[in-house]
């Protein structure tokens, strides 16, 4: 799926304040959740394990249709805070090209740490 970044920003907008009304228990398995997401980023992966991802992150990707593969941004930079959460609550990699979100970013794909796996 194709996303200018403002959407993902919003997105990251979206569930963090839907993160700060949620029960303590809640929160708390959510934040271990981005906490797993994170390590497994860090290590080359893409989102949280299948407890924390079928448990914690479903209702996530149920908003944005919960059969997404692959994210791909082009027409602004995705800040590398922002690509990790929605790498982890989606479970997609996300890949940010150059140029115009509707044109070329898919054909123009940011290479580096940041996007170690190609679709």
């Amino acid at each position: 799926m194709v996303f200018a970044p403002a959407v993902l920003d919003k997105i990251y907008q979206s569930v963090q304040s839907t993160r700060s009304e949620l029960s303590w228990f809640k929160g708390k398995m959510f934040d271990w959740g981005m906490h797993n997401g994170e390590k497994r980023f860090d290590k080359g992966s893409i989102g949280a394990n299948i407890f924390f991802d079928s448990l914690v992150f479903k209702k996530v990707q149920g908003l944005v249709g919960g059969r997404i593969k692959c994210m791909i941004t082009g027409s602004a930079p995705l800040s590398p805070e922002v690509q990790k959460y929605v790498q982890t609550v989606l479970d997609a990699p996300v890949r940010q090209g150059y140029g115009l979100t509707e044109t070329c970013a898919g054909s123009a794909l940011l290479s580096g740490a940041t996007t170690r796996h190609l679709l």
